[in-house]
């Protein structure tokens, strides 16, 4: 399955955070075919560095989508999406710690079920020390669940998601929307 792993950062982003995401990603027991990394402005010389070794260690995964300006993360992604190669996007976070077979039992799954456009899962949160989480999030799991729970509060975890390219640019792909530019994706897919 060729899919496409989608991460946007900006000069705030603490770059220890970014490289255990990255490295989380980069040890998946499914790699990405291809990794778009979105520069939402320009970054900090530790961030550019973290990248450029990134790049020269796996010359031929990443796509590096660069902005002179910050621009916010709903058009960041807008574009990040438009410069994936193909249709389903895994999404990251540079603060996240993606578990190592995500992507191998995500694919499974939508194997089975291909009619999906959105596939997230439950999330572990910590604060200092991921061998010590502070919550689990449990989310809806079936369709109506998934749609009763949205009128009220976001149904999905963005950094757990696999999205299906088509559905997003048929739905109007993401927008400037500060804080809710997930959501606001979600709802139009749904």
């Amino acid at each position: 399955m060729k899919f496409s792993c989608l991460m946007s950062l900006y000069k705030k982003e603490n770059p220890a955070y970014f490289k255990v995401a990255m490295d989380s990603i980069l040890n998946q027991t499914l790699l990405p075919t291809e990794i778009v990394l979105v520069k939402d402005g320009r970054l900090t010389d530790e961030l550019d560095a973290i990248i450029a070794d990134y790049v020269e260690r796996y010359p031929k995964l990443f796509k590096i989508v660069a902005f002179e300006q910050n621009r916010g993360l709903g058009l960041a992604l807008r574009d990040g999406v438009l410069a994936c190669s193909y249709d389903y996007i895994a999404r990251m976070d540079t603060d996240d710690i993606a578990e190592k077979h995500r992507f191998e039992k995500q694919f499974a799954y939508l194997e089975k079920h291909e009619d999906l456009a959105i596939l997230g899962s439950c999330i572990t949160e910590f604060s200092t020390n991921p061998d010590e989480p502070d919550t689990v999030t449990d989310l809806p799991c079936t369709y109506d669940e998934i749609v009763k729970f949205s009128k009220k509060r976001n149904p999905f975890r963005h950094m757990t998601l696999i999205l299906k390219k088509s559905a997003v640019l048929d739905s109007g792909n993401y927008r400037d929307f500060l804080w809710f530019e997930d959501y606001d994706l979600w709802i139009r897919i749904i």
